[in-house]
């Protein structure tokens, strides 16, 4: 089952003068996937009444021409209100019918958790979905203001939970603006860290520039961008593909948002759905130099489902009964290899 997850913004609906209405771009693609999910973010979450709230979800269903959506999020957070207010105004719009789920988007894990288990112990609907900063190029400070990243290896324990509890990640900037998009892109001896802290005017082309640099740029994602590079080119992927499984990879929970000026890149996304990580690249790319020699440790929730043959290099799809059978020939052989492909000198 192939599953199309489209998120859409209440402040960035289109038009209801637009010539070209939203269910004609969207009949298409409902034949092409067995589910349709339409999420819609409201504003940021902020001290405005709640009928703002009803108004918004009214304004959004009418521009849709739609009578409900699948879920519906609060983006961003403002602390000045309790999460008790938030979840028991967004109930009364679920209750009407108008919202199959509701989530909330850049929340941290403490608001986010307490939000749950406020619901919860209320016996109302919990939020099911959070919208964080994930991709394998980890920023080492806020990208955006108010925004929120699960990229740190300090995050694993929140994203487990995640999962335990049935909520979904939908992940916003995964390719790090193109950092893990473009093989050349602010080549490490081109960047100056010494400009990241520059004085520069607010909400300027510079002043994005600089944020985005000053998050990503750094020696650990030069690393991790050329083991990206390298194992993109061994398994006949690219560098924007081997960057979207990453987050994929930590669970079946995830799910990854991003843009595309050409249809191209939407192919070669959809292509992703079946493929996976292996636990060796994925400890690879968090450091260990040595991941053989700690297999019995799992790195990600579930087992790949393809794997590398050696002799071709091509990601290849493996069933189950594969599966068991290569395990237990996997003392007596070695025609097939886990991602990657790859070896990583120890001194790198």
């Amino acid at each position: 089952m192939s599953t199309l997850c489209i998120a859409l913004s209440s402040a960035q609906l289109p038009s209801p003068k637009l010539k070209i209405p939203l269910e004609c771009l969207m009949r298409p693609m409902k034949k092409a996937f067995d589910d349709l999910i339409l999420p819609v973010h409201t504003a940021w979450g902020s001290l405005s009444a709640y009928l703002s709230l009803k108004d918004e979800v009214d304004l959004s269903l009418n521009t849709l021409k739609l009578e409900k959506v699948d879920l519906y999020m609060y983006h961003r957070d403002d602390q000045r209100l309790g999460i008790e207010k938030f979840v028991d105004w967004i109930n009364d719009i679920v209750a009407s019918g108008k919202i199959k789920r509701w989530g909330v988007s850049n929340w941290s894990f403490d608001r986010f958790k307490a939000a749950h288990d406020y619901a919860v112990e209320n016996n109302l609907v919990p939020p099911s979905a959070n919208s964080p900063q994930f991709s394998l190029a980890a920023p080492c400070c806020d990208v955006w203001p108010t925004t929120y990243s699960i990229s740190q290896p300090q995050h694993e324990m929140e994203i487990q939970w995640y999962a335990d509890n049935g909520v979904e990640l939908l992940c916003w900037e995964v390719l790090a603006k193109g950092f893990m998009a473009k093989e050349d892109l602010w080549q490490q001896s081109e960047v100056d860290p010494s400009t990241f802290h520059a004085p520069v005017v607010k909400g300027s082309d510079e002043w994005r520039l600089q944020r985005i640099q000053r998050a990503y740029c750094n020696p650990e994602n030069y690393r991790r961008r050329e083991l990206a590079i390298e194992l993109a080119s061994k398994s006949n992927l690219k560098l924007a593909q081997i960057a979207m499984l990453y987050p994929l990879a930590k669970g079946k929970h995830i799910s990854v948002i991003f843009g595309s000026s050409k249809a191209s890149h939407i192919d070669e996304m959809v292509a992703l759905q079946h493929l996976n990580i292996d636990e060796s690249a994925m400890a690879l790319f968090l450091g260990d130099r040595h991941p053989q020699s700690r297999r019995q440790k799992r790195v990600v929730p579930f087992m790949p489902e393809f794997v590398i043959e050696n002799s071709s290099n091509n990601v290849q799809a493996i069933d189950s009964e594969s599966t068991r059978r290569m395990k237990t020939q996997s003392a007596e052989t070695n025609r097939y290899r886990s991602v990657p492909a790859f070896t990583v000198k120890s001194d790198n």
